[in-house]
């Protein structure tokens, strides 16, 4: 694309990979994804690649698209209908800002902040980032702690009225006996938890430092519909129904509370509305579970034979178990209301419904990852 050229794109095309938390009634979701490289005419420039989520009516997102476009002359603006994920009538906003001028693309982002800002009351950091296409000078483990940066600036800057943060239980560490409360000590034992404490602590100290509205939300293993089959319950519906081996980590004693997407993205939603700012908040679903009592009752659903288990070397750093105590925010008047046998069952029945949506995504790159990560492990050389 020629330099100072704005396009606006309008497809209908379906995510292969939605944000696995993301609720689409929430309002917006924005996220700094740092410095990146590209070529163009030959030569290489500098921007800030940037990408905003919001559910709105399409002609105000358009709005948003045309003017960013011709303001800050972007190189492309992608307006997405989301089938299955956003309602109809209403779309998501790509913004992709990448300019010759370091400055200059800040300034579009901050704009386009403060333009979503106006329209949608809630904004939630997205659990997870996937990359797409250009080179990134950075990796997952510090994206955590530049985009908390990045937007937490930009945000009390842009005066956003609350400030939410969706971090993981898993900073806490391995909790062998009882549960964790908020203010337990963090004791991450992987790059990826010790990243997310790391936003964490970035978090708080705006609270801190300048007394601006945060919040952060730790929740439990999510499971539900429209989610990325490398997860845990994902992965193994999706290769009982092709007959294939479900790998299973170690002596599959691994405990995990799983939480319903439905009763996370309420407990999400109660802690903006009603939350204290400057507190943390665990969501947890109650439904403490070994990973294999999970893989047989998704095996016995299917009408699978037991067998397509397979115990597989375990992951370096996988902590055994996890555990929130919620009570923080049941005293708010928040309750998981989905038991962990009927979300499951309803799990089970939308991937039999979307073999579309999933065999697409498994037969992709995904193909390749899953490769490289259980292949040796069902050989029993890895």
């Amino acid at each position: 694309m020629a330099n100072s050229v704005s396009e606006v794109l309008l497809t209908d095309a379906r995510l292969e990979a939605p944000p696995d938390d993301v609720d689409p009634s929430a309002g917006a979701i924005v996220d700094f994804w740092g410095v990146v490289r590209e070529m163009e005419d030959g030569r290489e420039i500098e921007g800030i690649d940037y990408e905003a989520h919001a559910t709105m009516a399409e002609h105000q997102m358009r709005a948003i698209a045309e003017a960013a476009g011709t303001r800050f002359q972007l190189r492309r603006v992608i307006l997405h209908h989301r089938v299955g994920f956003v309602p109809a009538g209403e779309s998501s906003l790509f913004a992709r800002v990448s300019a010759p001028r370091r400055d200059a693309a800040f300034d579009a982002s901050r704009w386009i902040v403060d333009e979503l800002k106006k329209k949608v009351p809630i904004w939630k950091k997205p659990k997870g980032m996937h990359w797409k296409t250009f080179e990134c000078l950075r990796l997952k483990e510090r994206s955590d702690c530049l985009a908390s940066t990045a937007w937490l600036e930009e945000a009390r800057k842009a005066g956003v009225a609350r400030f939410l943060q969706v971090s993981t239980d898993e900073v806490y560490g391995s909790v062998e006996i009882g549960s964790s409360k908020e203010d337990d000590a963090l004791v991450p034992r992987s790059p990826y938890s010790a990243s997310k404490a790391g936003g964490d602590l970035l978090v708080r100290s705006y609270w801190t430092t300048y007394r601006f509205p945060v919040l952060i939300t730790r929740g439990s293993n999510t499971y539900g519909p429209n989610q990325y089959p490398e997860k845990f319950i994902p992965l193994f519906i999706t290769n009982a129904m092709e007959d294939q081996p479900l790998p299973l980590y170690g002596d599959g004693r691994h405990r995990r509370d799983w939480l319903s997407v439905f009763d996370h993205c309420g407990g999400i939603e109660h802690v903006v509305r009603h939350g204290e700012p400057g507190c943390v908040y665990n969501i947890g679903g109650g439904n403490e579970r070994e990973n294999i009592e999970v893989a047989r009752m998704i095996l016995k659903q299917l009408g699978k034979p037991m067998s397509l288990i397979r115990f597989v070397q375990d992951r370096p750093g996988h902590d055994r178990r996890y555990a929130v105590d919620c009570s923080r925010l049941r005293a708010l008047g928040w309750s998981p209301t989905v038991p962990f046998e009927e979300g499951l069952k309803a799990a089970v029945e939308w991937y039999r419904s979307n073999l579309t949506w999933w065999r697409k995504i498994k037969s992709g790159e995904f193909r390749a990852y899953y490769e490289r990560v259980y292949r040796q492990r069902l050989e029993g050389t890895g």
